[in-house]
């Protein structure tokens, strides 16, 4: 699925960026900005980012579930992340 028509960025393509984002560090605050550059593209139009917020929630929770991490320190990790981001999680 295209998730970014202006760059021709599919889902998956943000999904292996924000991985890759986790991968270096697991406790970092991804933003849109991070995964497009880890993608090596540019934000245009930036109608994909609130789509890509919500992928960076879901995908830091799924990563840290299978890590085994606390379910206490998901939720607060993604409580910040959505405190310093004003979004809110679906």
């Amino acid at each position: 699925m295209i998730i970014c028509s202006c760059n021709q960025i599919t889902g998956h393509d943000v999904e292996n960026a924000i991985t890759s984002l986790l991968d270096d560090d697991a406790w970092q605050i991804i933003t849109p900005m991070m995964v497009y550059a880890t993608l090596e593209k540019e934000g245009q139009c930036f109608g994909c980012f609130p789509q890509v917020d919500h992928m960076i929630l879901r995908i830091i929770k799924q990563y840290h579930e299978y890590l085994g991490t606390s379910p206490y320190f998901i939720a607060h990790h993604l409580d910040k992340i959505q405190q310093q981001k004003f979004i809110k999680a679906s």
